[in-house]
């Protein structure tokens, strides 16, 4: 697997929007989903994901979104806490 650097992948998403015609939202929800999906195969154990206010962050709210374990959200300036 090759990744990409953030020039990369802000052109790969402007040619996809652009040129195929594919709306920001879509992109981010395939992401997210793929993210998901990569770590379901790994099965950890617990999963914690953090979210930043960028599109990465809309990102990791999708992959989150698609889990099916209950999950504690933090505001942003706040510690996380572990469930009990």
């Amino acid at each position: 697997m090759r990744l990409l650097t953030a020039a990369e992948q802000r052109e790969l998403d402007r040619l996809a929007a652009a040129e195929a015609e594919l709306p920001t939202r879509v992109l981010m929800e395939s992401a997210g989903a793929a993210v998901a999906r990569a770590v379901a195969e790994l099965s950890p154990r617990k999963v914690v994901v953090f979210c930043g206010p960028g599109n990465n962050g809309g990102d990791g709210s999708v992959a989150r979104g698609c889990s099916a374990t209950p999950c504690r959200r933090c505001t942003p300036g706040t510690r996380a806490r572990r469930n009990s």
